[in-house]
């Protein structure tokens, strides 16, 4: 019979660290992982709008104005940080106005109403 060699198994310490403990969803709150995660993203300085998408969309409009135009990669940022922080203003007032979760396009349209925006300002593109 052939012997065998016997590997080294890792010693575990007797007083080893205590692990973290994982929440599941069943643990928590009704709405407390909701307002942990609007903690969260108020805290941090990061835009929430994907850079690559947007970007697209900007080229997109335009292009449909003039052909031939570039972006430098701080206008892009400048751009999507106003539209995001028109966006915040434009969802925190809707709040105000309607008092309910769905986001409704009506309850938009009375904002921009109210706020004086002007539905179609500029001319369709040639």
């Amino acid at each position: 019979m052939a012997r065998t060699k016997q590997t080294a198994k890792k010693s575990i310490p007797a007083h080893s660290a205590p692990t973290a403990r994982v929440h599941s969803l069943a643990n928590c709150k009704r709405g407390a992982l909701d307002l942990q995660e609007i903690k969260h993203y108020q805290r941090t300085q990061n835009l929430l709008i994907p850079r690559a998408p947007f970007f697209r969309l900007v080229k997109q409009i335009a292009q449909s104005y003039l052909s031939d135009i570039r972006f430098q990669a701080k206008a892009v940022k400048c751009f999507e940080e106003a539209a995001e922080t028109y966006l915040t203003g434009l969802f925190a007032d809707r709040n105000l106005a309607a008092k309910r979760v769905t986001v409704m396009p009506s309850d938009i349209n009375l904002v921009r109403r109210i706020r004086g925006e002007v539905f179609n300002k500029f001319p369709p593109p040639l």
